[in-house]
């Protein structure tokens, strides 16, 4: 008798994928008012020319943050894209983890100090891994500056870089602060996510770092938790 012979394509991925990407434009864009909008009151409010010198003053502070802040959050959004666009292309880069550690905890040496907090790397042999020598660095800063701002005053910060079963290694941030509530736990890596919104704009997080950490791990067969 007569046949037939139909052809569907699975469209779950890209549509899913879409929805991502429309909910990161979404983000992006309120990620981006938000500083735009405090830096058109500041502007408009020193348009002023009776205001006291000391609240002029202030506001300039406040306006110079805000630009640091959107500068910040620009050159993480370009890094996602970039992270984005050479997804799955091959790459013979080698960096050295633990090098790119130590590089790292002096990089966030000023904000430790401001928060009193210690910062310990563990030195020894280097441990070479895929990752590029930026690719490596990011992931580390990213973790250290995490754990040092959010950790708490006084805290103490400890980097460990222990080798697997001589095919992977194990980077692991730890300090010793008051931790992340079990309720956030799951969505800690994602973009945008802020486990207290308040004190994240109060330290001038993006919340792109750690999604950024996730993207470089699992671009490179890794993954993080």
């Amino acid at each position: 008798g007569p046949e037939a012979l139909v052809f569907l394509t699975d469209l779950t991925e890209a549509i899913a994928y879409q929805d991502l990407r429309s909910q990161f434009v979404a983000n992006v864009s309120h990620e981006l008012r938000t500083p735009l909008t405090g830096l058109r009151g500041l502007l408009e409010a020193l348009d002023d020319p009776e205001m006291d010198p000391e609240i002029r003053g202030r506001f300039v502070t406040r306006a110079a943050s805000e630009t640091v802040r959107l500068e910040a959050l620009i050159a993480d959004i370009l890094f996602l894209s970039e992270l984005e666009a050479t997804q799955g292309m091959p790459s013979d880069a080698r960096g050295d983890l633990r090098a790119a550690a130590v590089t790292a905890a002096e990089l966030v040496a000023a904000d430790a100090e401001t928060y009193r907090a210690t910062v310990t790397v563990e030195h020894g042999e280097p441990v070479w891994t895929p990752l590029s020598d930026r690719m490596a660095l990011t992931v580390s800063r990213n973790l250290l500056e995490n754990a040092v701002k959010y950790a708490g005053q006084g805290a103490k910060v400890a980097v460990t870089i222990v080798p697997v079963d001589g095919e992977s290694v194990r980077l692991i941030v730890s300090d010793d602060g008051s931790g992340i509530p079990e309720r956030h736990l799951p969505h800690v890596f994602e973009r945008f996510y802020r486990a207290d919104a308040s004190r994240s704009k109060q330290l001038g997080g993006t919340g792109l770092g750690l999604s950024i950490v996730k993207h470089i791990a699992e671009r490179h067969g890794g993954r993080v938790d």
